[in-house]
């Protein structure tokens, strides 16, 4: 059973992806019913290509997609701040972000000062408009923690990829931050952190995704929606410690009871974000 067979019978979910790139890739899309994703763009093009694309799909094969739109910290154009409020005010998005903080770089790294605004000024939306906030972090987990007070008060933090340690996870929760912590294909490479994370984190706080077409795997040119699958498996073998030789994409026939569970129970993560919309 492949993945698009898997959808013939079973729900999943996406906590990240990015429409418009994967149009731009050439990539065949998932039109499911029982598809849902997260989709974020940061630039007008983007969104406005993600627009067109939804629009397009026949309704009765329409994934639920919740369209996101933020100012990348790796380009935050404050200048995107009244269409972003448009946006909202117009109720055509239902999440904010990606936003942040992304030092990874040197040339990252000195534009802090405008990512802090751009990420104040996303933080104070949400909360304004009631919207969950799609988090990116790269060599910079604790500038939330400096920013605890004001992030509990929006209704769903998603820390997208997130790559912390399982005790900064936990404290960011007890800092009265309503976080879910989405994991991707750094669990497929064996990332310590992402799988003590998965492990070990109250089950209610877990989310998966691709970050299609990002987030490759070696030799491999674009990441596709269809590995979602395989991130569900993976993660459903590390919570429950199951070593299953047979657990792939491709052969999910002989799949346990417990893993549908899983994916229903992961779902429903997801489900209280649907609720925003």
């Amino acid at each position: 059973m492949n993945f698009r067979d898997f959808l013939q019978s079973h729900k999943i979910c996406d906590a990240h992806i990015h429409l418009a790139d994967l149009y731009d890739f050439g990539a065949s899309l998932v039109n499911s019913p029982d598809y849902s994703c997260i989709s974020c763009s940061h630039s007008k093009r983007e969104f406005d290509l993600q627009t067109e694309f939804t629009k397009a799909i026949p309704s009765d094969c329409k994934p639920f997609i919740i369209s996101s739109f933020g100012m990348h910290p790796q380009n935050p154009d404050l200048n995107l701040t009244a269409f972003l409020e448009e946006l909202l005010k117009d109720k055509k998005i239902g999440a904010i972000g990606e936003t942040g903080f992304d030092y990874f770089t040197s040339e990252f790294k000195a534009t802090s000062k405008i990512q802090e605004e751009a990420f104040i000024i996303q933080t104070e939306l949400a909360c304004k408009y009631e919207k969950p906030l799609i988090i990116h972090s790269r060599k910079s987990i604790e500038k939330f923690f400096s920013y605890s007070k004001l992030l509990s008060k929006v209704p769903f933090v998603v820390f997208h990829s997130f790559p912390g340690t399982l005790s900064e996870a936990l404290s960011l929760l007890n800092h009265g931050i309503n976080g879910l912590f989405s994991f991707s294909s750094q669990i497929l490479k064996g990332n310590k952190k992402s799988i003590e994370c998965v492990k070990n984190l109250p089950q209610d706080k877990l989310l998966f995704e691709t970050d299609a077409p990002y987030q490759t795997l070696k030799d491999e040119k674009i990441t596709l929606q269809e590995r979602i699958l395989d991130v569900y498996i993976e993660g459903f073998k590390i919570r429950t410690c199951k070593e299953a030789s047979g657990f792939s994409s491709a052969v999910c026939d002989d799949m346990p009871g417990e893993f549908f569970d899983f994916v229903q129970l992961v779902n429903a993560n997801f489900d209280l974000l649907r609720e925003k919309n």
